[in-house]
């Protein structure tokens, strides 16, 4: 219909029309509206973008924890305030990692980050426009190992074999880090208390065993205090060289000893890492080389060792170390750092987060409240 633009009325009108067609030409949708008047359609300028859409991009959440060391980052893509889908979105950490993601039909694409240990910034980006979040680690145990002031974590030894009864656990400034040394003949363990009776969770330590004689090492187990009876993996200086075994004991005595494997080019001035993964009746122990590849992995069932496991209340978890006794055999660990495997329940999700944006695009087309 042709306004009048002999008339103020229709001139206006006019105008209003004309301004409309060239906001949407520019990737603009806007209409007049009562409440904001023209000066609310002129404003509507501002959101032309020149070099084509007009786009916008943000992730679901502004902060994310990693559980096990991952975390699945959702990021949300419009074109003219539309979902985009179908579009390739970059996300680089600055840990210097890159993944991509492809948006669905809404809009979302969904990005699984790895390897994370501490917090990391990542930046999603998709043509000239970009948006950042923050993966966190939250810890339920950890201790740097750079004071005597943790000693304290650590409950009293708990012997795996009856003739192990003696260790020290002290803080070697030097070092810094703790040095432990096996006082007895024997497998014992120093229980961190703080993680007694817990379930799902990912432990780990770095350490480094200088070169020595045979039959010195330390490692990592879950165990049944009460009993005397633990499941682990433990690096010692064997006859072969530095190995790695699965030790099973139960009531003091050893019950099974195998799986060893050669460590091959041991490196007695590297920090290596060992982690045990406890996920309700699984014990997962993974060897990491210094480079942080991996050495080993070795899975054991808790319960065909002895259902205690079954009774959270009765496990603990702890540092091994043994066998033979000479104080002047000092082996060191630091950074002994332990987090849930449970997912944490989400603050908030993308279906909500289009709502907001729905009820934001419709009061500016003029048709909300």
């Amino acid at each position: 219909m042709t306004n009048d633009t002999s008339t103020v009325a229709g001139a206006l009108q006019e105008c209003i029309d004309h301004l409309e067609d060239n906001l949407a030409a520019k990737g603009v949708t806007a209409s007049y509206a009562p409440s904001t008047g023209m000066i609310g359609l002129i404003d509507e300028i501002l959101n032309i973008q020149t070099g084509g859409s007009c786009y916008h991009i943000e992730f679901s959440e502004a902060s994310y924890v990693a559980v096990g060391g991952s975390a699945t980052l959702e990021v949300m893509l419009q074109s003219n305030y539309a979902p985009l889908s179908g579009a390739t979105v970059t996300v680089t950490g600055s840990d210097s990692s890159l993944y991509t993601g492809i948006t669905n039909s809404s809009g979302i694409a969904s990005v699984t980050v790895n390897n994370i240990s501490s917090q990391t910034t990542f930046t999603a980006t998709y043509s000239n426009v970009s948006t950042q979040c923050t993966v966190t680690v939250s810890y339920i145990f950890y201790d740097a190992c750079d004071s005597a002031s943790g000693l304290t974590n650590y409950g009293s030894l708990v012997s795996l074999e009856s003739s192990g009864t003696s260790a020290n656990l002290e803080y070697d400034s030097t070092e810094n880090a703790y040095a432990i040394t096996s006082l007895s003949s024997g497998l014992k363990v120093y229980p961190i208390t703080a993680l007694n009776g817990l379930d799902n969770l990912k432990l780990s330590f770095d350490f480094k065993l200088p070169s020595t004689t045979n039959n010195y090492g330390v490692g990592i187990a879950p165990i049944i205090g009460s009993t005397h009876t633990g499941v682990g993996m433990f690096l010692n200086k064997g006859n072969s060289g530095r190995e790695s075994t699965i030790h099973i004991d139960k009531n003091n005595s050893e019950t099974f000893w195998g799986n060893s494997q050669t460590v091959s080019n041991f490196d007695t001035s590297q920090y290596y890492t060992i982690e045990l993964s406890v996920e309700s009746d699984t014990a997962t122990f993974n060897l990491y080389n210094y480079d942080s590849t991996l050495l080993r992995t070795y899975s054991h069932t808790l319960s065909s060792v002895t259902t205690d496991y079954n009774t959270l209340a009765n496990r603990d978890y702890g540092i091994t170390v043994g066998w033979n006794n000479n104080s002047s055999v000092k082996m060191y660990i630091k950074n002994i750092k332990a987090e849930s495997l449970d997912t944490p329940s989400p603050s908030s999700d993308c279906s909500q987060y289009q709502t907001e944006i729905a009820n934001a695009i419709s009061y500016i087309n003029g048709s909300g409240s």
